[in-house]
């Protein structure tokens, strides 16, 4: 949810207002109107990368046939179910094999060497082999009873997982309050806001289409090549180092853009919610989805593709980590213990650095959509926000966190144990993890869409509440927040001390001693949205204020 730092206090102490920003704190009224285009080299630098990635599929497409990953191909390289013509340098290849549509996979080793991976095109699946998945006969290993009885057994574990999740709640409990007054006041925003609920379906809609398309692009990737027979006279599809490389720009390509669909929703989620906050008068709100996705399209496509960047070159390098990792285990080395110990730190580091950036883009984003400046200047004054206001409260964070994602594994392990329930017992199921695993990515998607709106609404709440202590001090400057966020300001008993003393004051003095519009207009639900009860009669100020005259 947010960047993590740990303290003793529970409070925030508001401070003076920062200088240097381009909107001024003193004339700061809500979530700026008057802003520019940002970050506008990230978005041709994103525009151009589009570019580079279809002519690299266009490279692929000419040397490939979709076909050979669809139906599968033998030993000599032809495609089942289909008439082929012969590959250069392979005279055994252009069989026709359109009766013989399933692919009969088979695994030896050779020379006690890796296993070779064997196929022929056959008319039917053999006996021991299983049913046809995707038009190939595999082996099968273990029966869906034993993996059930597994998984069923190894879920002991979560007793230990719940004594732990206890005693965490219990070292916690005094931060749980500012959690609680968080997820109050994101479920009011999203209350006030029910369009919000529409940004995860057309994200996860998004995040579909961009899988099919990613999946679709590596069948054609992985399909192209130079037919090539090896010492085991299997026939395999050579990549040149054109095809390598677009491998991994496709792969990359999916990360980047991935990431830039989340990052729009969460900037449209924070702008609106921002603007939710900072409307002191909730019912001229007006429509601030529509508004806030008008300031993402036009102005802020940069930022976003600069923020997604930086996230998608990290879980690039992740990746490229893990694949040299395994190249090394596979080979014989004689430090194996060392290179074990080295590669685990490194990917503690990179993941500890990946969650960072993530948590440092997320605040950029609500930054951006409270200011609408450019991403480093957002991520510069939301890494001091919560550095300087908030060094304390944002281990509450960790709470909340860890309450979404309790969220998230109950959908998951409930899908996961009526899925189970309901498949175990019908006959002509023999894998029944296959049903069950793809019904659970989906939950979790789907939990992960919904409960990720929820989550950014406390994170934009949150920074909204640091903005608001850094502006304002809540006597002469009243502060935008409700009274229940109020009550974690350091100095919020003082500020509600001189306020209801003003009020008692405007009572005692005659009609018309004041001269003051802004003072007359506060009650419930006024600019100050204090809960502090208006005064018994109608009262109109002709007089300055009582703290022009101290």
């Amino acid at each position: 949810m947010g960047l993590c730092c740990f303290g003793s206090s529970d409070r925030v102490e508001p401070g003076p207002p920062q200088s240097g920003r381009r909107r001024g704190s003193d004339d700061f009224h809500g979530v700026v109107d008057e802003r520019s285009c940002t970050d506008i080299v990230f978005l041709a630098i994103f525009l151009a990368f589009l570019g580079g990635l279809g002519y690299g599929l266009y490279y692929a497409v000419e040397r490939g046939d979709i076909n050979r990953m669809v139906f599968g191909f033998d030993i000599d390289g032809d495609i089942c179910g289909r008439p082929n013509r012969p590959h250069p340098n392979i005279t055994t290849s252009g069989k026709d094999t359109t009766r013989q549509t399933f692919l009969d996979i088979e695994s030896f080793n050779l020379n006690n060497l890796d296993p070779v991976i064997m196929g022929r095109c056959v008319n039917s699946c053999p006996t021991n082999r299983s049913p046809p998945i995707l038009n190939r006969c595999l082996e099968i290993h273990a029966t869906s009873t034993e993996a059930t009885n597994w998984f069923l057994s190894s879920t002991g574990l979560a007793k230990f997982f719940n004594v732990l999740i206890l005693l965490i709640v219990l070292v916690m409990r005094k931060r749980v309050e500012l959690v609680a007054a968080l997820f109050r006041e994101a479920g009011k925003s999203v209350h006030a806001m029910p369009l919000l609920l529409i940004q995860p379906i057309w994200t996860l809609l998004a995040l579909c289409i961009l899988c099919a398309a990613w999946a679709y692009a590596a069948l054609w990737i992985e399909s192209a090549g130079y037919p090539t027979r090896t010492e085991a006279g299997t026939v395999f599809f050579r990549k040149d180092t054109f095809l390598q490389v677009i491998r991994w720009y496709n792969i990359f390509a999916a990360l980047w853009i991935s990431q830039l669909c989340l990052a729009c929703q969460n900037l449209i989620i924070a702008g609106a919610v921002a603007d939710w906050f900072f409307t002191r008068d909730k019912s001229r709100l007006g429509c601030p989805v529509a508004r806030s996705v008008g300031y993402a399209v036009r102005y802020h496509l940069g930022s976003l593709a600069f923020g997604s960047l930086l996230i998608a070159l990290m879980k690039l390098v992740r990746m490229l980590f893990n694949y040299l990792e395994r190249k090394l285990r596979n080979a014989n080395t004689t430090c194996f213990g060392l290179v074990t110990c080295l590669t685990c730190f490194c990917k503690c580091c990179l993941y500890c650095f990946e969650k960072f950036l993530q948590g440092l883009c997320s605040n950029a984003y609500i930054e951006i959509a409270i200011y609408g400046e450019n991403f480093c200047w957002s991520a510069g004054r939301a890494f001091k926000m919560l550095s300087n206001n908030a060094l304390r409260v944002i281990a509450i964070n960790s709470v909340g966190d860890f309450i979404l994602f309790l969220g998230k594994a109950g959908v998951v392990t409930a899908v996961v144990f009526i899925g189970i329930e309901l498949i175990k017992d019908k006959p002509g199921v023999v894998y029944i993890w296959t049903p069950i695993l793809i019904a659970a990515i989906f939950a979790y998607l789907i939990a992960h869409c919904f409960i990720s709106v929820f989550e950014m609404c406390i994170d934009t709440v949150f920074i909204c509440f640091c903005e608001d202590c850094e502006i304002n001090n809540g006597q002469d400057q009243p502060y935008f927040m409700s009274r229940g966020l109020m009550e974690f300001v350091e100095k919020s008993k003082k500020a509600l001390r001189a306020r209801a003393g003003r009020d008692r004051a405007r009572q005692q003095q005659p009609k018309g001693a004041y001269d003051n519009p802004v003072m007359d207009s506060v009650n419930d639900h006024g600019p100050w949205n204090t809960g502090v009860p208006p005064p018994p009669y109608e009262f109109h100020p002709t007089a300055p204020p009582l703290s022009s005259r101290r």
